[in-house]
């Protein structure tokens, strides 16, 4: 699994915990207290499925490209007083395969990958007014299932496997009214390699790093 985006994400999250939430003296942010409650929210968006090397043993077998993609879903969670959130989310996000390269040659591939994950997510508001700038990680696990994937370089992939999740979001909400905020952010999605058997027999192993524009909105009780 690759790790840079996600340490970035990460290491940027906790340099502005501690300056945001914490500042004796000087504080970066201001805080005006939330209204505690429990909230649902919709979310969807542009996915982009970074590509997966396709390996066997210590072999690879070629570096599968997909599409742009999508993702849906929806989460239930609870806003603290502070400016924490925490919530459970889940999402469906869906890529069409697109071509294999191996040894300085391209085919096309066919086949549809999908992914389905459910996550634990953080939030850190930072509330300025009605903008309100947040900070999120969030683990969990995913379904990736990759159906009739196939190319002339690679065998026919129709298998799934449950894996390893996390994801570190980034955005800034806008409050419509007191119970209502819109959202726009960006996030980065990856999970431990997942492990599929092809048709042929062959154990195979891919890769999932997926970076993600979103927008939703959420609703306060």
């Amino acid at each position: 699994m690759k790790t840079k985006p996600f340490a970035l994400l990460i290491a940027g999250w906790v340099l502005a915990f501690p300056a945001a939430s914490w500042g004796a003296d000087e504080v970066l942010f201001e805080f005006e207290p939330n209204e505690p409650g429990t909230y649902i929210s919709v979310s969807g968006g542009l996915s982009l499925h970074a590509d997966s090397n396709v390996d066997q043993s210590t072999a690879t077998l070629g570096v599968l490209e997909f599409g742009t993609g999508s993702l849906f879903g929806g989460a239930v969670g609870y806003q603290f007083e502070n400016p924490f959130r925490i919530e459970a989310e889940f999402l469906h996000r869906g890529y069409d395969a697109d071509r294999v390269e191996a040894s300085g040659s391209a085919s096309p591939a066919d086949g549809e990958v999908s992914i389905l994950s459910f996550m634990m997510n953080g939030y850190h508001d930072l509330p300025q007014g009605k903008w309100n700038p947040y900070l999120g990680l969030g683990f969990g696990v995913a379904e990736v299932s990759w159906d009739e994937v196939a190319s002339p370089l690679t065998p026919v992939i129709d298998h799934s496997d449950y894996v390893f999740a996390v994801q570190a979001m980034a955005g800034i909400g806008y409050e419509i009214t007191p119970s209502l905020t819109a959202t726009a952010g960006y996030r980065v999605f990856g999970t431990s390699d997942p492990k599929f058997t092809a048709r042929n027999g062959a154990v195979v192993t891919g890769e999932v790093i997926v970076n993600e524009f979103v927008l939703g909105l959420r609703y306060r009780f």
